[in-house]
């Protein structure tokens, strides 16, 4: 009895020291960074893209609306968020070389276009992050050299993965960030106010309009019926500017200063939308104030 009783003790033991050994090799297989990866990705709720120490950009969920944080507070674009998913959940990451062989070889990170400089990705869901530094592309340049943080089973090795990753790499709000100002649609508008600072006069030209029972009339300079087809181009001409690029706070040094030139109120809906317009004489551009969201920057004009 005592003979079978060490006999299930040392089975017991030799299976429990299999389980060890396969559980060891699980955490440092490197398939499982594919599968903590599409875990990640499937609870995406923060993203944020990091160049050098001075520049990155900050992008958070809230339920289901993604919002830039930082550098400044803007609606995100839902589609480039989910470019942003698709690129990484195709990256196919490759373990190329270990840290311990690295050493043995004599090379160092920044061999592979990885140091501090280097741009991060780092994602964040489901109660798990991690963070894809991102270096040069490979010798056959059909990939790039990446380097994954927050991997203790792979720390500082090189990995290989899709160029994808490249087109990633900003931390501009612009990309990152919806170009449109104006959130009211076209047939929500019922309110048009365009007031114009004559600086040159010390006076101010306001143009306001109203739409009544599907007719638009104005209220300023004075009371009349409007063409509904010249309001209609007016209005479409203005849900036509984008942003083309955001003036950070380190850039409004160059901002015009006084009153702006122009100021447009845009109501319908239930909702009011303003927006100041400086033009800067000496760069030849305009520049517009988001008051809701504190936010300057450039606009263009998309046909």
């Amino acid at each position: 009895m005592n003979k079978v009783k060490i006999l299930l003790l040392l089975c017991n033991l030799i299976v429990g020291f299999i389980i060890y050994l396969n559980v060891s090799e699980d955490k440092n297989n490197p398939r499982d960074f594919a599968l903590k990866l599409v875990d990640i990705l499937d609870g995406l709720d923060e993203v944020k893209v990091s160049q050098g120490k001075d520049q990155h950009i900050l992008i958070q969920k809230d339920k289901d609306d993604w919002s830039i944080q930082n550098p400044i507070e803007w609606s995100a674009e839902s589609l480039v968020i989910s470019n942003l998913k698709t690129r990484l959940a195709h990256s196919n990451p490759q373990l190329v070389i270990t840290q311990e062989d690295l050493l043995k070889r004599g090379e160092v990170l920044a061999d592979y276009g990885i140091d501090s400089n280097s741009t991060r990705i780092r994602i964040q869901g489901n109660g798990k992050r991690t963070t894809i530094v991102l270096g040069n592309e490979t010798r056959d340049s059909q990939g790039m050299f990446i380097q994954i943080e927050e991997y203790e089973s792979f720390r500082k090795a090189i990995w290989k993965a899709s160029k994808d990753l490249m087109s990633l790499a900003s931390t501009s709000p612009a990309f990152w960030g919806k170009t449109t100002f104006f959130n009211t649609p076209m047939y929500g508008i019922d309110q048009v106010s365009i007031t114009i600072n004559d600086k040159n006069q010390s006076s101010k030209k306001m143009t306001s309009l109203q739409k009544r029972n599907q007719s638009w009339y104005f209220t300023e300079p004075e009371s009349k019926i409007a063409d509904p087809k010249e309001i209609n181009l007016v209005i479409n001409e203005l849900l036509s500017f984008r942003v083309a690029e955001f003036v950070l706070d380190e850039n409004l040094t160059s901002m015009p200063e006084g009153e702006p030139d122009i100021s447009v109120k845009i109501a319908g809906m239930g909702s009011n939308e303003l927006l100041h317009i400086f033009e800067n004489d000496v760069r030849k551009e305009l520049i517009c104030f988001h008051p809701k969201n504190n936010a300057f920057f450039k606009i263009k004009h998309e046909f």
